[in-house]
C-alpha cells in the first residue's frame, strides 16, 4: 500500500498513544541500523545530515546505533554548521526533513545537495530526500539526490510520482514494530501496480464461449491517422478480444478488407452517418474511441451518455468538452498523457491534475507516463512501481488503449482493465527493450499472456 503525508501522521500518532516518542525513534533507529550492517561494511566512514525535527531524530538515532556497532560515523547539521570534507565519506546519509518539507529548501542547502551529487559516495536518504514533497513527488527548489531511499514504517505516495522518482533510487520499506499494526489499520486506497493472477482467470476462455461472450471490441477510424486505429485494433485482437469491428471511411474499405482480413469493416460516409451506426450497433462490449481521431466529437456526447457499453476514450475523443460532460458515466475509461491531461485540467502536478479531474469525472483515469496514475473516484488508485522508458515511442499508447479495451468487453472492471493493461504493456516493453515497436508489442502479445498464465498457476 501507498499512503499520503496525512496517513503518515495519523499512523505515528496513533502509534504514540501506546509508546513514548524516545523509543519510537530509538526503533526507528536500530530498523534503519539493521539494514546498514546488512548492506554496508563498518570499513566504509558514513556521514549523516541531520535537520531539526523527526527525521533528524531518526538520523541521530542511526548514528548511536553505528557507532554501537562500530562504524566509523560522523554527523552534521547542515542549517546550522558547515559540512566540510565531504570527499572522505564513502556513505552520505540525508536524513534533513522528511514529510515535515512544504517550502524551496534553502540556497546554501540546495548549493551543498549539489555538490554531493557529483561525489561517488554512496546516498541514502531516510524516509524521502530532503526536497522531495510526500504527497505529489514535487521537487521544492532542489533535492538529495538518493541512490537509496529507506522508507520509515509504509511507503509514500510522492515516492512514485514524477519528477520525485528521478532522486528517490531504489527505494526500500522500514518495518517498525510499533508502526507495523497502525500501517496495517490504516485505510489507504492507493497501492502500487502488481500482477494479481485474477485476472488471467478471468480472461481466460471458458467452456461454451463463442466470439461474442469473448467480447467485441467496436473501434472508429478516420481518414487522418488509420494506422493509430489499426494498432489499437490488433493488440485488442491479440489480447484476447473474440470480435473486433471498425467503422471505416468508405474510401479506405477495400484497402483495409484486403490486409486486415480477420477484422470487421463497415463503412461510413460522414460523422452523421457514423452516429447513426453507432447507435444501431446492439452487440459491441466496449467502444475505443480517439486512436487517430482528428474530427469533431460534439456529436457523440449524447451517445456515449446514454450507452450501456464500456468506452475507452484516447486521442481525439480526449476533447475538455466532451469530458466536462461525462460526469455520471463509471463505465469510461480515458487515457491522456501529460500533454492532453494539461489541457484536459489545471493543477499544479500530475497528482492534482487527476484528483481535480476525478472531482467531476465518476470513470477511470489512466494518466500516462514514466510515472503512470491508475484512478478513480473517492482516491481509489494504483501507482507503477517498475516504469518501462522504452515504451517512450509513437503508437504504444494506441496500443495500450487497445489492451484496456480488450479487456474490459471481456469483463474485467473498468479499473482493473486499466491495471491489467499497464501491467501487460509495461511487461511487453521490458521484454522488447530497443527491439520495441508497437507492431513488435502486439506480436508478442500472445507469447506475454501465455507466460503470465503459466506463472499464475504454479
Amino acid at each position: 500500500m501507498i499512503y499520503s503525508k496525512e496517513d503518515i501522521r495519523a499512523i505515528d500518532q496513533n502509534a504514540l498513544k501506546q509508546i513514548s516518542e524516545h523509543e519510537l525513534i530509538k526503533q526507528v533507529g536500530h530498523e534503519l541500523g539493521q539494514w546498514f550492517i546488512n548492506n554496508i561494511s563498518p570499513e566504509i566512514k558514513v556521514l549523516v545530515l541531520c535537520g531539526p525535527g523527526n527525521n533528524g531524530n531518526d538520523g541521530r538515532a542511526l548514528v548511536n546505533f553505528l557507532k554501537k556497532n562500530e562504524y566509523t560515523v560522523d554527523i552534521c547539521e547542515p542549517l546550522i554548521d558547515s559540512c566540510v570534507e565531504l570527499p572522505e565519506y564513502q556513505v552520505i546519509v540525508d536524513a534533513m526533513f522528511g514529510i515535515s518539507i512544504n517550502n524551496n529548501l534553502p540556497d546554501d542547502l540546495i548549493k551543498l545537495f549539489k555538490t554531493i551529487k557529483t561525489l561517488s559516495a554512496i546516498k541514502i536518504a531516510i524516509d524521502l530526500p530532503a526536497g522531495v514533497d510526500p504527497d505529489d513527488g514535487k521537487i521544492w527548489g532542489e533535492a538529495f539526490k538518493a541512490d537509496y531511499t529507506l522508507t520509515i514504517g509504509a511507503a509514500k505516495r510522492g515516492l512514485y510520482l514524477y519528477p520525485a522518482v528521478l532522486y528517490v533510487g531504489q527505494v526500500e520499506v522500514i518495518e517498525v514494530v510499533s508502526l507495523k499494526p497502525f500501517v496495517d489499520q490504516a485505510p489507504s486506497k492507493g497501492e502500487l501496480l502488481n500482477f494479481d493472477p485474477v485476472w488471467m482467470e478471468q480472461i481466460y476462455p471458458k467452456k461454451g464461449d463463442h466470439k461474442y461472450t469473448r467480447g467485441k471490441v467496436s473501434f472508429v477510424m478516420d481518414t487522418n491517422m488509420p494506422g493509430a486505429c489499426l494498432l489499437a485494433a490488433s493488440a485488442a485482437q491479440a489480447c484476447g478480444a473474440g470480435y473486433i469491428q471498425i467503422f471505416c471511411p468508405k474510401e479506405l474499405l477495400a484497402l483495409n478488407q484486403l490486409t486486415h482480413m480477420s477484422f470487421v469493416f463497415k463503412p461510413y460516409h460522414d460523422d452523421s452517418d457514423l452516429l447513426q451506426q453507432l447507435k444501431a450497433e446492439k452487440l459491441t462490449s466496449t467502444y475505443c474511441l480517439g486512436p487517430g481521431w482528428s474530427g469533431d466529437t460534439k456529436l457523440f456526447s449524447e451517445f456515449i451518455q446514454g450507452a450501456e457499453q464500456s468506452f475507452v476514450l484516447d486521442g481525439g475523443f480526449l476533447d475538455k468538452n466532451l469530458i466536462d460532460q461525462l460526469t455520471e458515466s463509471k463505465n469510461i475509461v480515458i487515457t491522456p498523457h501529460d500533454g492532453e491531461l494539461s489541457r484536459l485540467v489545471e493543477g499544479e502536478s500530475k497528482w492534482s491534475k487527476v484528483t481535480h479531474l476525478c472531482e467531476k469525472f465518476s470513470g477511470t483515469i489512466l494518466s500516462k507516463g514514466y510515472d503512470t496514475i491508475i484512478y478513480q473516484k473517492n482516491n481509489k488508485h494504483r501507482l507503477t512501481s517498475k516504469n518501462c522508458p522504452f515504451l517512450s515511442v509513437a503508437g504504444t499508447g494506441d496500443v495500450l488503449s487497445g489492451i484496456v479495451a480488450s479487456f474490459c468487453a471481456q469483463g474485467l472492471s473498468p479499473f482493473e482493465a486499466t491495471s491489467f493493461a499497464v501491467y501487460l504493456h509495461s511487461r511487453l516493453g521490458g521484454r522488447l527493450m530497443w527491439k520495441l515497436t508497437p507492431e513488435k508489442m502486439v506480436k508478442k502479445m500472445g507469447s506475454t499472456l501465455n507466460k503470465l498464465w503459466k506463472e499464475s498457476v504454479i
